[in-house]
């Protein structure tokens, strides 16, 4: 028999899921920077996109849109093409969100595997998630906040129970974060701890000869810090496939030295 606390979670996931037929938008950035460009590309209609997608300079990645619109609207197009269904424009502006809304619940699992990890798994750990209000809101609408929290989940749970072989765990960690920052570069800011702690304890194992054989002040209670050189691997190969999607798709690929553009490809 389900508990007053699981009865109450399932009560919030319910008001959840409500939420997203919620009218109106919270910020325009939700139509602007995510379900527009796709949409553009994917009907080829004649109409401006938003300033950070200007391909004569372009300051954000293709990769939030296209993640938070692109599959949803390709399963819809997929829909209407083979079985000759009429999409009411009401189902294509709710489809992003019913995505979102779905992949938000891997924040709830992410979450609860980090209580659990740290014995303090609970059902008011859910619940505390579930009712708060970036998660009723913001994550079950088409925002990059919403993959950077899942992104941010992953970072920790990895640090918090690391997989068995650490390399891999460093690697990975490095990865997310690299392709995490293509969506919002915020997350460097909320991933810092695990990163200054992999820093420390690079430092520390370089003067540890000098000193007596003790963990690192600053991790001494803490899960052993990501292996920084294999972070610095993983963000690498994390970032070489954002670059080059983001290259195509903008048809160019430079960089600046001292001020001066240098073009390695253009369309």
């Amino acid at each position: 028999m389900a508990t007053p606390g699981w009865l109450a979670y399932g009560a919030a996931c319910v008001f959840r899921l409500l939420v997203v037929f919620a009218p109106g938008y919270i910020h325009p950035d939700e139509y602007f920077q995510a379900q527009e460009p796709i949409a553009i590309d994917l009907f080829n209609l004649n109409v401006s996109k938003a300033w950070e997608f200007d391909e004569a300079n372009p300051c954000r990645s293709y990769l939030v849109p296209f993640a938070i619109a692109g599959i949803p609207y390709a399963f819809l197009r997929q829909i209407r093409d083979v079985f000759g269904f009429h999409l009411s424009s009401t189902l294509w502006l709710m489809a992003p969100r019913f995505f979102m809304f779905s992949i938000s619940f891997s924040l709830d699992y992410i979450s609860w595997l980090l209580a659990k990890h740290t014995g303090t798994a609970d059902i008011t750990v859910l619940l505390t998630l579930a009712t708060n209000w970036p998660i009723l809101f913001l994550q079950c609408r088409t925002f990059s906040n919403a993959f950077e929290s899942i992104a941010l989940g992953l970072i920790l749970l990895l640090w918090i129970s690391p997989l068995k072989y650490q390399n891999l765990n460093s690697f990975l960690i490095g990865s997310i974060l690299s392709v995490g920052i293509f969506f919002r570069f915020t997350l460097l800011l909320f991933a810092s701890p695990v990163v200054l702690a992999s820093v420390a304890q690079c430092l520390w194992d370089l003067v540890r000869p000098l000193r007596s054989a003790r963990p690192t002040p600053v991790t001494a209670r803490l899960p052993p810090p990501p292996s920084l050189a294999w972070l610095l691997v993983g963000m690498a190969a994390g970032a070489a496939p954002c670059v080059l999607a983001d290259s195509i798709y903008f048809g160019a690929l430079h960089f600046t030295v001292d001020g001066a553009r240098v073009d390695v490809w253009e369309a």
